[in-house]
């Protein structure tokens, strides 16, 4: 095999975070891993891999909800402020304002 055709052969079977192919250690195509974060209803191993830092039921990126346990969507703190229900005195808030 001539260099040039090894060298094509080693860039056609490089993997990347923008193939389009599920490869390398991605866990959906293109995300996950050492790629980006995965969107809901991506797969997912681990929280890391996905935008919400929840990986739900079967193995699939979940979106933020108030009791999931992770400061995650519109959360000022873990599952309360934003969407969620008024944080107690003691949590973090965004509006700076006493309800």
């Amino acid at each position: 095999m001539t260099a040039r055709a090894a060298a094509a052969r080693a860039h056609a079977c490089q993997a990347s975070c923008s193939d389009l192919v599920l490869n390398a250690s991605e866990t959906d195509i293109d995300c996950g891993g050492p790629c980006q974060k995965c969107g809901d209803g991506e797969k997912c191993l681990v929280a890391k891999d996905c935008v919400s830092g929840v990986c739900g039921v079967g193995m699939k990126c979940a979106p933020p909800v108030c009791d999931d346990t992770v400061l995650n969507g519109s959360e000022s703190d873990t599952d309360c402020g934003g969407s969620c229900q008024p944080c107690a005195d003691t949590r973090v808030c965004h509006s700076g304002t006493i309800a």
